[in-house]
């Protein structure tokens, strides 16, 4: 099943405005487990779950193939909200109730920037950073401009680079 960009708002509002704290100690354990130092984990900063970085425009990495399945996030109970799928009879209404659901986390280390394209098979900066990470406000057909408003790259008609050397936008 993929998620919608809704759902995947949805968690990231959970995590980032959730206030328990019943997951931390899974989480710290289990990232510390996998080499990620004490300092370097910020649970509701930088580890969410799949569809949280979905919506902040990042994607878990594959697994690498020495950690086997279920080994590479963490493990984690969260308590979701749910509607029953009958109306009650006395008021007519969807009744909500909360159940318990397994979520996997991921830290930010195990993830990297959605790639985007323009359109024409090239990458487009990804909220407001190129390729390299670096920050550029904005993107058109022709070329790409810094935050500054200054062209970085020039593209000809064919959407390749004029200048030399490229501003990465075709690699």
């Amino acid at each position: 099943m993929t998620a919608t960009n809704e759902q995947q708002t949805d968690a990231l509002n959970r995590a980032e405005n959730g206030e328990s704290l019943a997951n931390y100690e899974a989480i710290f354990e289990g990232f510390i487990a996998r080499g990620i130092p004490e300092e370097d984990i910020k649970p509701r900063v930088n580890v969410f779950t799949y569809n949280a970085w979905k919506a902040k425009g990042r994607q878990v990495k594959k697994r690498p193939a020495d950690v086997k399945r279920g080994e590479y996030g963490v493990r984690i109970e969260t308590w979701i909200t749910c509607q029953s799928k009958q109306a009650n009879p006395e008021t007519g209404e969807k009744d909500s109730y909360r159940r318990r659901k397994g979520a996997t986390v991921f830290h930010i280390s195990q993830t990297e920037p959605i790639q985007a394209t323009n359109g024409r098979g090239h990458r487009a900066p990804v909220n407001g950073f190129d390729n390299e990470g670096h920050a550029r406000s904005h993107y058109d057909p022709t070329g790409f401009y810094a935050s500054d408003g200054s062209l970085l790259g020039r593209r000809n008609a064919n959407g390749r680079c004029e200048d030399a050397p490229c501003c990465g936008c075709c690699t």
